[in-house]
C-alpha cells in the first residue's frame, strides 16, 4: 500500500482504535444440505422466535431476492403481522 500521508510512520498505515461493546451470538448450521434454503432460513428464525421469546435474529443470505423471498415467508409463518423491524 502507498506510503507517505497521515500515517503514524509505518508506510502510511493508520491505526484506528474503536471502543465498543461485545454480544454473544449464537451460530445455526444446517445439519444436512436442504433442497431450499431460503425456507429452511425462514422456518430456523420462526422457531428460534418462538422459543426465545425476546431478542434479535440475524439471518445471512446472499442476495436482495433471497432477503425479500425469506422475509415474506417468515411472514405468511408467523401470521403476516408486518411489525418486524427488517423491512
Amino acid at each position: 500500500w502507498g506510503g507517505g500521508g497521515d500515517g503514524d510512520g509505518a508506510g502510511g498505515v493508520v491505526v484506528m482504535r474503536l471502543s465498543g461493546r461485545q454480544h454473544h451470538v449464537d451460530l445455526c448450521y444446517a445439519a444436512e444440505p436442504v433442497a431450499n434454503f431460503v425456507a429452511a432460513a425462514a422456518k430456523t428464525c420462526v422457531a428460534i422466535a418462538e422459543g426465545e421469546g425476546s431478542g434479535d435474529i440475524l439471518c445471512f443470505l446472499p442476495g436482495v431476492d433471497e432477503i425479500r423471498q425469506c422475509c415474506a415467508m417468515i411472514e405468511e409463518m408467523s401470521g403476516g403481522g408486518g411489525g418486524g423491524r427488517g423491512g
